[in-house]
Formats: C-alpha cells, structure tokens, sequence
C-alpha cells in the first residue's frame, strides 16, 4: 500500500508491500532521504536490537526528526543518532552540498553473498505502475513526471485537486536550487 502527504516543508511517501518491506521517503526544500526495511534482510534490527552500524553515519541533522517520527509499530536505537528509527536495512539521503545521493559506511554482518539491504529491490518498486495503481493518480500524468522530472501547478492539481500548490511550489523551487 502506498501513501503520500505534506508535512510542513517536508513531501513524505510511504510503502508498505504486504510482505512485511517498508520504504519511506521524505524530500524537503534542500534534503531528502531514503529509507527502508527488507523483513529478510540478515541486517534487520531484530535480532540485534538496533540497527547496524553506520547506516545512518552523516545523516542530515534536518532530518532526523522526519526520520524519528516515520509511522510504524516498533522503534530501534541505532549507534549513529540519538532517536530511535523504525525498522532499518538501509538509507541513503541527498547531500546538498556535494548534490549527490549519499550514504553511510555500514558495517556489513556476516551474510550470504547472496542476501543484501533490501535497497535495490524495495527502490525499483517507486515506479509509476506504484502511483497509478495504488492512489488512483492519471497514468499519462504520473508518467510524464517520471520522464520528464517536473512538475507543474495543472500537472499537480490533475494528481491531487486539493493541492496546497504554494507549498508544493515552495519544496520544488528549493530543490532545484
């Protein structure tokens, strides 16, 4: 299922697939982050009580209060802040400053080869099938925003026609800062 809101400054959207993955992602006026939890990952905070080291190693200090407050059912300490996250295999957030997708230096488990973060497979499920199938949003729309990257007020108003556009407006215009 997946759900998508305005909080503040901050464009929040969430997924969870039925099987026990979640994906959270927040983008605000200059910061942005990926997170999320693959239920058979050997690096869920399960076992441990806590997430693996270095997953959230420099993460953005904007953020962690979006991060703290993401819906879910159980919460874990990790080594790296000082709150405690929802179930975690992995995250990777925007740095403004080198306006690149970054990440911490995690300190891997002993795993399978085979066996990984969840990342790439719960990533490549934020397609427009997702926002077309699951909250009804118009296909050509949603599509011409995946291609082209933009949006624009009538392209927003035809997703949601009860959109705050100023505060949309407000997000994107820092972004492309």
């Amino acid at each position: 299922m997946a759900s998508g809101s305005l909080v503040g400054n901050q464009l929040r959207f969430r997924l969870e697939d039925g099987a026990g993955n979640d994906l959270n992602a927040v983008v605000a006026s200059d910061a942005g982050f990926i997170q999320g939890f693959d239920h058979e990952s050997p690096m869920g905070p399960y076992a441990t009580e806590s997430t693996c080291v270095g997953i959230f190693e420099g993460f953005p200090p904007a953020l962690v209060d979006a991060l703290s407050t993401t819906p879910t059912d159980d919460r874990f300490p990790t080594p790296d802040l000082d709150v405690e996250v929802p179930p975690t295999t992995f995250c990777v957030w925007w740095d403004a400053e080198k306006r690149a997708w970054t990440h911490g230096p995690v300190q891997f488990p002993e795993m399978d080869p085979l066996d990984d973060d969840g990342a790439e497979l719960l990533i490549s499920r934020l397609n427009p099938d997702r926002f077309v199938d699951e909250l009804g949003w118009n296909e050509a729309t949603v599509r011409g925003v995946f291609e082209l990257g933009d949006c624009d007020e009538a392209t927003a108003v035809r997703l949601n026609p009860s959109v705050d556009w100023a505060r949309v407006r407000g997000v994107i215009g820092a972004l492309k800062r």
